[in-house]
């Protein structure tokens, strides 16, 4: 097995709620409080961010924060982009979702988007465009954004010019071509808090999920193995954990907690067996909120999780 790379995203300029740059940092602070030497033999290299930049009185409606979100994404895909040339095995800590825009894109321009798979595991489905967000936190898009899909037929926002252009720029990030990754190349796992424009776009595009009433009915290894199956003729995969994909009762140390998520023992189940996989490309974990925790219980939850995969 190669040694594992991580590269820290920790860009927050995504999300609705400040706090999530702080938890690649705080899972680091967790393995030296339990003297756990988790990630001594580990490189951990630290993309540049742009969170001084945020400013809640932006005045900017549909894309929120796009500014520092550009810089960061532009910075994450180069150093990911040099990881998958270099052949490292990586891990992504990220701050809030949108930083997903830059694996993917590096994924994909590495391998051929005809020859990647995605595998999201998460609360919400992050299929949002500046023309559908009813918040505009682009944590909410990056999906849409890879898949070069507007929804203008679900429209209820005017983006600005700038914004316009900033929309654009993030699908085409790295080589410049539209459509990152193809909808039938797509698996949701655990997601139960979307938007009707989202479901419109998962039916109409016949995208591959499961909610929790199907975890709970098939179990959680035929979840996987049927996602698996539906991959398994692509090249490589990228896989995104967003800690909202848990149920709260693990810990409310995310931007937004959604009921019904996945238990411990479904979520470690799930992510040593993608991580561990020879199809993985690129594995990412999101969305951990030291300041919305308790006792750093999602920093220590996420500590035992990224133990469990490297066994």
């Amino acid at each position: 097995m190669k040694p594992l790379s991580i590269i820290e995203a920790s860009s927050e300029a995504g999300a609705g709620t400040r706090g999530s740059s702080l938890g690649p940092e705080a899972v680091y602070l967790e393995s030296l409080r339990r003297k756990s030497g988790l990630f001594n033999q580990v490189e951990w290299v630290k993309s540049q961010q742009f969170n001084h930049e945020i400013n809640p009185e932006n005045g900017q409606d549909c894309t929120r924060n796009w500014r520092p979100i550009s810089k960061s994404v532009h910075a994450s895909y180069q150093l990911i982009k040099s990881n998958l040339e270099a052949q490292k095995r990586t891990l992504i800590l990220s701050g809030d979702h949108s930083n997903a825009v830059a694996g993917i894109s590096a994924l994909s321009d590495h391998q051929n988007s005809d020859q990647i798979g995605l595998v999201w595991i998460d609360a919400h489905a992050d299929l949002h465009s500046p023309f559908t967000t009813p918040s505009g936190n682009v944590h909410g898009m990056p999906l849409a954004a890879m898949l070069n899909e507007d929804n203008l037929s679900k429209k209820c926002n005017e983006p600005d010019a700038e914004e316009s252009l900033f929309w654009e720029e993030i699908k085409k990030l790295g080589d410049g071509t539209l459509g990152k990754i193809k909808a039938e190349h797509i698996v949701f796992i655990a997601i139960r808090d979307l938007e009707a424009p989202e479901w419109d776009l998962i039916k109409a595009h016949n995208i591959k999920y499961f909610e929790p009433k199907d975890i709970l009915e098939l179990g959680i290894e035929e979840v996987i193995k049927q996602a698996k199956d539906h991959l398994k003729h692509l090249k490589q995969w990228y896989v995104s954990f967003d800690v909202d994909s848990v149920d709260p009762s693990i810990s409310m140390g995310t931007g937004t907690p959604v009921a019904l998520g996945l238990t411990r023992e479904e979520a470690f189940a799930c992510t040593s067996s993608f991580f561990n996989d020879e199809k993985t490309g690129l594995f990412e974990i999101s969305e951990i909120n030291p300041l919305l925790d308790e006792q750093n219980k999602m920093a220590g939850f996420a500590h035992d999780l990224i133990g469990h995969m490297l066994k």
